[in-house]
């Protein structure tokens, strides 16, 4: 087993925190007046870190960049790519159903749960209605009651779905969530803060189901060129990574959701800008990571545009207001304002 490092710190080198020496992503002079209003939302807001890149160039950052900060449900993105990568290697079938993949679960899953494939998992559309691992309380509280939805016909945004996404991929891969971020994504962009024994951790619930949340920490920076990568059609330095046919698939819109802007709509494993009713609307072809807390990576291709944000959720004196899916929506168009 990964070792648990949950409570892990390391603390950066002041000097290079805003700087973004050795980043391995261009850093472009801040302008005070186009970004005077980021920096007053940084103090307002109580964020730890805010990047925002353009072109491969960092435009803007502000706070401690290299700490690994808890992902909390932006790991939920990041399994995406790593399912992405395994279905273009024709490992993962995302038409193959819980039955044929012999997938049950304590308490055992009914014939008609039995039927939801790996697809309508990752669209949380999977009408399985149990406990699971890392369930915040809202999300308990919404669960529908079991049995209500037939699979693929409501969506739910469901712990149970990406936890048993993890199980799948570990089962038909043969390599452990963690290896494959490592081996996948952490080693190619060249991560600078990623220590895998330190930041990765199986998060069980007792009493609930048989499959760990996979929980794991990443700084600012490294983030940051998961979303430069994702930006410029899943290459870096060259290489391709991620498939822009998984990009494309992965980022429409497959449900609408309760919240507005930027987390309007859902796709595979990431929030996406579907709503376009508001006098600002965010550009439709953005897709969001997002985590409890106040965490959002955003990556909007047409722009080439990278948002990183990040609250220190081990700190409990931070209580920051961009949890709030308006205030970070308005924080998103100024970020794009400034940046654009």
């Amino acid at each position: 087993m990964i070792s648990m490092g949950r409570w892990s710190r390391r603390e950066a080198v002041a000097g290079l925190l805003a700087a973004g020496v050795a980043t391995g992503v261009r850093a472009a002079p801040h302008n005070g007046d186009r970004f005077a209003r980021l920096k007053s939302q940084f103090a307002d807001l109580q964020l730890s870190a805010l990047i925002v890149s353009r072109n491969g160039r960092r435009v803007y950052a502000q706070g401690n960049l290299s700490k690994p900060y808890l992902m909390h449900s932006m790991r939920k993105s990041i399994v995406n790519l790593l399912i992405g990568i395994s279905v273009d290697k024709k490992e993962i079938d995302l038409n193959a159903t819980l039955e044929s993949l012999k997938l049950d679960d304590n308490p055992p899953l009914t014939d008609i749960e039995k039927t939801a494939t790996v697809r309508d998992l990752l669209k949380a559309r999977s009408g399985i209605y149990i406990p699971a691992a890392a369930e915040a309380p809202g999300m308990k509280a919404r669960r529908p009651a079991r049995g209500s939805h037939a699979p693929d016909t409501f969506w739910y945004y469901n712990n149970w779905d990406f936890n048993a996404l993890g199980r799948i991929y570990e089962g038909l891969t043969g390599k452990s969530v963690f290896i494959a971020l490592d081996h996948y994504l952490a080693k190619p962009l060249g991560f600078q803060d990623w220590h895998i024994f330190d930041d990765t951790y199986y998060d069980y619930e007792g009493g609930a189901s048989e499959f760990p949340a996979y929980s794991f920490q990443l700084s600012a920076r490294d983030l940051e060129r998961v979303g430069s990568m994702l930006a410029n059609d899943g290459r870096w330095n060259g290489q391709q990574i991620v498939s822009p046919s998984w990009i494309a698939e992965s980022t429409q819109a497959y449900s609408r959701t309760n919240y507005k802007g930027a987390l309007s709509g859902y796709g595979y494993l990431w929030w996406i800008a579907a709503d376009d009713s508001e006098a600002a609307p965010i550009p439709k072809d953005a897709f969001t990571a997002a985590g409890a807390g106040g965490h959002y990576m955003t990556v909007i291709p047409s722009l080439k545009l990278v948002s990183v944000v990040r609250v220190d959720t081990f700190d409990p004196n931070i209580h920051s207001k961009v949890y709030d899916t308006d205030t970070f929506n308005g924080l998103l168009r100024d970020i794009i304002a400034a940046a654009a």
